[in-house]
């Protein structure tokens, strides 16, 4: 009697993040070159990096400190800033999804990383993944990403926590910038930034969910796909 074989086990495929994806040159684009509003707490910035970014930059790195120094910001710098702080600050390597990524170095960009990190913790439990206060050193502490928020983001719905994400920016940054606060003179930019924000993030998760189905493995990667990039741009040109 020929015996019949198991079948094989399913292949999970797990694609991480990687910064090489980011658009930098649609980054850089919106950020123009240097300036100091009156407005802005940031005070002197250039391409996006603010005069205190650029000064601890400038000592990890060896570069010039100061105003001069940052009006001489040059591309390798900026990249490496982008990168070292926003990026691998937030240990984005360690999440498994591009688009999730994406939206938080996005945020931690605008916003620094203790917005970014309350913004994704409160996102997960919008959606019903708990995550408490992560205890970086056993101290209680929110505006972290740490290992409880982490796996959090790994074991959520991806569609379902950028549509998530979305919202609470959105609601941060509307009321950020509501009229009588200094921040209302950059309304319009910065809502508009954010909008085409979302449009590039719900790219990234189509194209992570064909990833997945050119693969082999998740069957109906593609359609779901199409139909998580259908829902959410219908709820980006709804705001």
């Amino acid at each position: 009697m020929v015996g019949t074989l198991p079948p094989p086990p399913k292949t999970e495929i797990v694609i991480m993040a990687t910064f090489n994806k980011i658009d930098l040159d649609e980054l850089s684009r919106h950020e123009g070159g240097f300036v100091n509003h009156p407005n802005d707490p940031g005070r002197e910035t250039n391409r996006g990096v603010t005069i205190n970014t650029w000064n601890a930059a400038a000592a990890k790195f060896g570069w010039t400190p100061g105003v001069e120094g940052l009006k001489q910001l040059t591309q390798d710098q900026w990249v490496t800033i982008a990168k070292t702080y926003y990026w691998d600050g937030m240990r984005l390597d360690s999440v498994d999804n591009q688009a999730i990524a994406d939206a938080i170095f996005h945020i931690t960009w605008g916003s620094g990383p203790g917005v970014a990190a309350t913004i994704v913790q409160l996102a997960l439990n919008d959606i019903g993944v708990t995550v408490g206060i992560d205890r970086p050193g056993g101290k209680l502490y929110r505006g972290v990403i740490g290992p409880e928020t982490r796996a959090g983001i790994a074991r959520a719905n991806p569609a379902r926590l950028l549509e998530a994400i979305q919202k609470r920016h959105y609601a941060f940054l509307d009321a950020l910038t509501q009229p009588g606060t200094q921040w209302n003179v950059f309304r319009e930019g910065l809502l508009k930034r954010a909008k085409e924000w979302y449009a590039s993030w719900t790219n990234l998760l189509g194209e992570a969910g064909q990833a997945i189905a050119d693969s082999g493995a998740g069957g109906g990667g593609a359609i779901i796909a199409v139909g998580v990039m259908f829902v959410i741009g219908w709820i980006i040109l709804k705001k």
